[in-house]
């Protein structure tokens, strides 16, 4: 994502750096965030690389993203199945399972 360093995970959302103000609640900070990784700001980004690469080659980015995203963020059923099962001996409620 170009508004996400790929190095240290800085973001770049206003809201989290200079226009930070106490009335803005949690649930508010994620809907920011939210509507950023849905619409990226290429044209202001953390990482140079992914911002380009999104101007110049969007379909390299969607490929790319969506390698990343089934490498680091994909949980197979197998796996979750597990580590519910693993809550539940804990002594956590099967009710609470999503």
């Amino acid at each position: 994502h170009p508004n996400i360093s790929s190095q240290i995970g800085a973001i770049g959302l206003d809201i989290l750096k200079n226009n930070w103000s106490p009335a803005i609640n949690l649930r508010s900070a994620q809907i920011c965030l939210q509507a950023l990784l849905s619409v990226p700001e290429p044209k202001e980004p953390q990482d140079v690389v992914v911002a380009k690469q999104f101007l110049t080659g969007h379909a390299a980015f969607t490929a790319t993203a969506r390698r990343w995203t089934e490498d680091f963020a994909m949980v197979s059923s197998a796996e979750y199945n597990r580590k519910v099962q693993k809550l539940i001996e804990m002594g956590f409620p099967e009710a609470l399972r999503l």
